[in-house]
């Protein structure tokens, strides 16, 4: 299938979750969808990790890694600052997350 098409997948399927939960404000589909979206998430990260390890020389892949980690966090960093532009209630938290999530297909 090749790694760049599974992670597109997962893309796909954590913004699909994103934007369900969104829609459906159940409870019930809305564990169903955290575990989908962590799995995806969980793809999209081993998927980065294992491209590393694929395409970076012995010499270069403490740097790799490291720019990878700065960049993960940058984003975990990033959460707050988008919570506070998008707030906590309603679908736009969830559809501003879905958009962010859909411009990685970019």
């Amino acid at each position: 299938v090749g790694l760049s098409r599974i992670v597109a997948a997962a893309i796909f399927l954590a913004t699909s979750a994103l934007a369900a939960m969104a829609a459906l404000p159940d409870v019930v589909a809305w564990f169903l969808l955290k575990a989908l979206l962590g799995l995806s998430l969980s793809v999209i990260w081993a998927g980065a990790e294992l491209w590393i390890n694929l395409k970076v020389d012995d010499d270069h892949r403490g740097r790799a890694f490291s720019l990878f980690t700065l960049l993960y966090w940058f984003g975990f960093a990033c959460g707050p600052g988008i919570i506070g532009l998008a707030g906590v209630e309603g679908p736009w938290p969830l559809l501003a997350g879905a958009a962010l999530m859909a411009g990685a297909f970019s």
